[in-house]
């Protein structure tokens, strides 16, 4: 998982965060490895009981990873282009599409479709957590005026 490393770690430098960078070695290859694994059971059981077709989940597991490489190196734009998070799930669906195509002989239809579903799930679950945090970044825009921010600085150099 040296890619989420990687991804974590130049996405953190783009940001210019000391703290990002330590948590990008940490937590990024932890995430990547939760996210490939989540997605390899959810193809498995996928293919296993709508499909029918019993395919290795070591190959399976494979295959995901190697989809989800571009993704997590451009994912290190993230501070730069804020909708690339967008296509990089994109072109992992669609690489993912490929591959289970090509490597395991799979319907294009039904593949297809759950790919597209599991994409549009994200759609939905990262607009929902961008309303989010625009609402909480107002919220505290708010409640930061430069009256309180003198007041605050008043009180810090009192003590």
């Amino acid at each position: 998982m040296t890619a989420s490393a990687i991804g974590g770690v130049l996405s953190a430098v783009l940001a210019k965060s000391f703290l990002n960078i330590i948590a990008g070695l940490i937590f990024s290859p932890i995430g990547g490895i939760l996210l490939v694994s989540v997605f390899t059971l959810l193809f498995y059981y996928f293919i296993l009981f709508v499909l029918k077709q019993e395919i290795s989940i070591r190959s399976l597991y494979t295959l995901i990873y190697l989809a989800s490489l571009p993704s997590q190196l451009l994912f290190t734009l993230n501070t730069i282009v804020p909708l690339i998070e967008i296509a990089c799930a994109l072109l992992a669906s669609y690489l993912l599409w490929i591959g289970l195509q090509r490597n395991f002989n799979l319907p294009k239809k039904p593949i297809g479709l759950y790919t597209t579903a599991l994409f549009a799930i994200y759609l939905i679950v990262w607009f929902s957590n961008s309303s989010v945090i625009k609402t909480n970044k107002r919220q505290i825009e708010n409640f930061t005026t430069p009256e309180s921010l003198d007041i605050l600085e008043k009180e810090i150099k009192g003590q």
